[in-house]
């Protein structure tokens, strides 16, 4: 987990980074390469902090923006003009499709970046890149399979689309209960979860021995 103390830094205006390593992204007309995230934010009356999302394919030479909120609209909770640590109610989860902003197959950096107003303390946990994974080096030969799951968060119904020629999936409730069992041939699969409560819940990936576990946020 990542967080900036606005409440504690009267910096009004002034920028703090955190930059990813570099990440090759998959490539392809049915590429899928999402970025989710979670963020609380409860903002402190009459300040405004901000928060933006940069994309660099140049090893952060240059940068894009591809998104951005400040005060009410980044807020996940009310106002709260005291130091503040969110609870697990006050946790949203966000999801970019980085494929339609015309990354495909690209090698890219993320940046995210607070921005100071002296409001209140930002928190960020769980980023997931899902594309070809974070790479150290351009020439490291990857062998784990590939998985897209889209969109996240969704209204119930979504879409795994993979890499691996077969490939098993479980999906169960953050109680443990198992409630979708999958099995995925020819690389994409639909699932649906529209009959089960709100909430979060946990993807287990499965193809030849290697396991992923993924998170999945129904609204």
């Amino acid at each position: 987990m990542a967080y900036v103390n606005h409440y504690w830094i009267n910096e009004r205006g002034e920028e703090a980074s955190l930059i990813s390593n570099k990440m090759k992204l998959a490539g392809g007309g049915s590429a899928q390469n999402w970025l989710t995230y979670d963020y609380a934010y409860c903002g402190f009356s009459g300040y405004a902090d901000g928060f933006r999302i940069e994309i660099s394919t140049d090893c952060g030479t240059t940068w894009d923006s591809i998104y951005g909120a400040s005060g009410a609209d980044l807020q996940t909770t009310g106002y709260v003009n005291s130091p503040w640590y969110p609870t697990c109610g006050s946790w949203e989860t966000d999801s970019l499709d980085l494929t339609s902003f015309g990354y495909n197959g690209d090698t890219i950096m993320v940046g995210f970046v607070a921005i100071n107003d002296y409001g209140n303390r930002f928190f960020m946990d769980n980023v997931n890149i899902n594309g070809q994974n974070i790479i150290i080096g351009l020439d490291d030969e990857i062998t784990e399979f590939n998985t897209s799951i889209y969109p996240n968060p969704t209204k119930g119904i979504f879409n795994i689309r993979t890499d691996a020629n077969t490939m098993k999936v479980e999906v169960y409730s953050t109680l443990g209960r198992l409630v979708a069992n999958e099995f995925i041939q020819g690389g994409l699969q639909q699932i649906d979860l529209s009959k089960q409560p709100k909430g979060v819940y946990f993807l287990k990936l499965m193809h030849k021995g290697t396991i992923e576990q993924r998170k999945l946020v129904v609204q």
